[in-house]
């Protein structure tokens, strides 16, 4: 008997791309392409689920090869799109993509009846607690303590089970899944792909500059967001229960997280001396921002807060955030994104958010991650990084080569085929 070379990488059938209202689900596909593709070797086929013309274009500028389906499936698992079917036919293996939970259910247990072949997960955070509860990090790692091994549905359980490999986007995550006592599926840490995005577009990142008169490095960014993304009025649909839950918990908190985050702003302002571009990550945000930062900014800095009026696409961010002196985010990728390309970022957390903030601990930096009720501490570092940019530079840098080594061991564990025997 002998073993021959594998050959060509295995042909992945990634399953991404979740939304367009969200430049970090945007900044998932490329970031895992890359990983897979230009780490692992494998031939990658993009299975989109919310994928715009703006988002197709930036694929076909940075991947032109890859090729992209669009299409659900049948209440039986089947694709009712032959393009969808075609890719189940050619692809090797199913990858979920970096995502908030382990969805795809159907899809995932229809690809298994269908074709019979594997699948895992690229990663993705598995917050047992977080929805519903409100909690720091550390309160999270807490509660996954108390839970018992029985905890995770049967059904969660035995498609967890089936997966080849489960690859968490934070320990916190993988902390949970372990304490299940899953069996058959490899199971282990593996950053957000977002880390290994590093396209940009420069003439319209000059263009932002211009438009502000903002000299590089000369400003700070800051991304504010409210606890729950107003889904019914991104998609314009009317509100089911749970988001109209979600509605009057924002209510209730959007004043006080914002008047924290007007006062960060504030102080960068004041302390150094330099303006603040207010900018979204998500759609919804700009608007927000427009019709409630400006009555929370004093007087003598409100002409220096330029907030920016519209949704931008994420190649433009990527550019800018590489000319500003510093991200301060209240959304998880902006600082993902500000660090691949060599800015020092801040993420300022809400408790209504998921483990994944704890990815930046697990990959070194527990630091950068700032609770809103210590959000002081968040213009601090700001500021501190402003002033000795070349260590706060040096250590997200270190931070983003720790994520994309790790990003090449699971590509190289994912992607080839396995040898064949003669």
């Amino acid at each position: 008997m002998t073993i021959q070379d594998p050959g060509p990488g295995r042909t992945v059938l990634l399953r991404a791309g979740w939304q367009v209202d969200n430049v970090g689900d945007v900044a998932h596909v490329p970031g895992a392409i890359r990983a897979l593709q230009e780490y692992g070797g494998a031939e990658v086929i993009v299975w989109a689920l919310d994928f715009g013309a703006r988002e197709k274009r930036l694929l076909a500028t940075i991947y032109p090869q890859v090729q992209i389906v669009e299409g659900a499936v049948a209440e039986n698992g089947a694709p009712t799109d032959p393009d969808v079917l075609a890719a189940w036919e050619r692809a090797d293996i199913l990858v979920h993509g970096p995502g908030a939970s382990p969805m795809l259910g159907n899809e995932i247990d229809g690809w298994v009846a269908h074709t019979g072949k594997p699948y895992g997960y690229f990663g993705v955070t598995a917050d047992p607690v977080c929805p519903p509860t409100w909690a720091t990090l550390a309160e999270i790692d807490q509660m996954i303590d108390s839970l018992l091994e029985d905890y995770m549905s049967e059904e969660m359980r035995t498609r967890l089970e089936g997966a080849e490999f489960f690859y968490t986007r934070d320990s916190l995550s993988l902390k949970y899944l372990r304490s299940q006592k899953l069996q058959g599926v490899r199971l282990e840490f593996g950053p957000d792909a977002t880390f290994a995005f590093t396209h940009r577009d420069d003439e319209a990142a000059e263009e932002f500059l211009a438009h502000f008169g903002f000299t590089s490095r000369q400003f700070g960014c800051f991304v504010p967001r409210l606890r729950y993304a107003p889904y019914p009025q991104i998609k314009g649909r009317h509100p089911t229960p749970e988001q109209q839950r979600r509605a009057g918990l924002n209510e209730l908190t959007w004043r006080e997280d914002l008047d924290a985050f007007a006062a960060v702003v504030t102080e960068w302002v004041r302390t150094t001396g330099t303006p603040a571009a207010v900018v979204p990550e998500m759609s919804y945000v700009h608007t927000y921002a427009l019709a409630h930062l400006p009555e929370r900014l004093p007087e003598d800095v409100r002409d220096q807060v330029h907030i920016l009026d519209r949704y931008w696409p994420l190649e433009e961010m990527s550019g800018v955030y590489a000319r500003a002196a510093v991200v301060v985010s209240m959304d998880c990728h902006s600082p993902i994104i500000a660090a691949a390309q060599g800015t020092p970022a801040v993420y300022l957390r809400l408790p209504a958010e998921t483990a994944k903030g704890n990815m930046y601990a697990d990959l070194g930096y527990p630091e950068m991650v700032v609770e809103i009720g210590d959000a002081p501490r968040a213009a601090e570092l700001a500021i501190a990084a402003y002033r000795d940019r070349d260590a706060a530079a040096h250590r997200a840098a270190t931070m983003v080569e720790t994520a994309n080594s790790r990003l090449r061991e699971m590509a190289a564990a994912v992607a080839p085929r396995a040898p064949a025997l003669t």
